[in-house]
């Protein structure tokens, strides 16, 4: 049966304020600003310099170290009303990297992620039955060259409608719009979001709209509905702390910056950021 591994990432997805899952965050005043703080110049800049400088080349690895019989994809989901610039970012990364990558755009009051994997898939292998897990990724997570390999084995009727959990990662601390680095830590956390997986046998494609890991609803309580299964022997994930997170919006920029580093000394675990973005394929120089 075929086997296959998709990784959905939410970029920049501007919902409708009349669609399941809108929701105004810490740094949005009411709807009127929404839109313009989501497609900020100074947020869009620092999306993209993180995306290609940490999940793009360790997505890359996974590609290239993934088992030649699992399909495997990368579903980039962005809004349709994403601005001209930004949008011709993606489209230069899709090119570059169509092999193993491809967009998906939504219309504000027609998101939905599982349509949005669906029509990515629906023409790329014949076999309407298979293995399939489907995966949560933030646009600034990397993961490990192997993620695949180890997902892959448990693709089998044993673990059917089971939600995989690669609790061991890294967290690393990024300033100045993505070009400094303060340091990294090991974390852990059993239902971490980075890699979270999905896996099912489905019968047919159109199943996969309904049934996926962004339908298991809140990654801190898929273990009240679904069996968990949890990976801990490696260090699987990257998960990046920027200065543009919500708990931050009030701050300065100087307060924000501190804030990180204050942060990053409070860590027990710290690890060379070096030897860290070495391990995910992620070249320091780029940085």
């Amino acid at each position: 049966m075929k086997k296959c591994i998709l990784i959905a990432i939410r970029y920049s997805v501007l919902f409708s304020a009349k669609t399941k899952g809108f929701h105004l965050s810490n740094s949005q005043s009411d709807v009127a600003n929404y839109k313009e703080v989501l497609f900020s110049k100074e947020r869009m800049t620092l999306r993209e310099n993180l995306f290609k400088r940490f999940t793009l080349p360790s997505l890359k690895s996974v590609f290239e170290n993934t088992d030649p019989d699992i399909f495997f994809r990368v579903i980039v989901m962005a809004s349709s009303e994403l601005p001209e610039e930004h949008k011709d970012f993606l489209f230069n990364v899709e090119r570059e990297n169509n092999d193993w990558l491809s967009l998906q755009f939504m219309e504000p009051d027609k998101v939905n992620y599982g349509k949005a994997i669906y029509n990515t898939i629906l023409n790329m292998f014949e076999e309407q039955e298979f293995f399939c897990a489907t995966v949560r990724l933030d646009d600034d997570d990397a993961l490990y060259s192997g993620y695949c390999n180890t997902l892959k084995d448990m693709m089998d009727e044993e673990y059917d409608k089971s939600i995989v959990s690669f609790s061991c990662g890294y967290n690393v601390y990024v300033a100045d719009c993505g070009d400094e680095i303060i340091g990294s830590s090991v974390y852990r956390h059993i239902k971490n979001s980075a890699g979270l997986a999905y896996v099912k046998k489905y019968n047919n494609f159109s199943d996969i709209i309904s049934d996926n890991i962004y339908t298991c609803g809140n990654h801190e309580k898929v273990d009240e509905f679904y069996r968990l299964i949890d990976v801990n022997d490696c260090y699987s994930y990257i998960r990046v702390n920027t200065e543009t997170s919500d708990r931050m919006y009030n701050l300065t920029p100087s307060e924000r910056k501190n804030r990180l580093v204050v942060e990053f000394k409070k860590q027990k675990d710290k690890v060379p950021f070096r030897d860290v973005l070495e391990k995910f394929s992620i070249d320091i120089l780029d940085i």
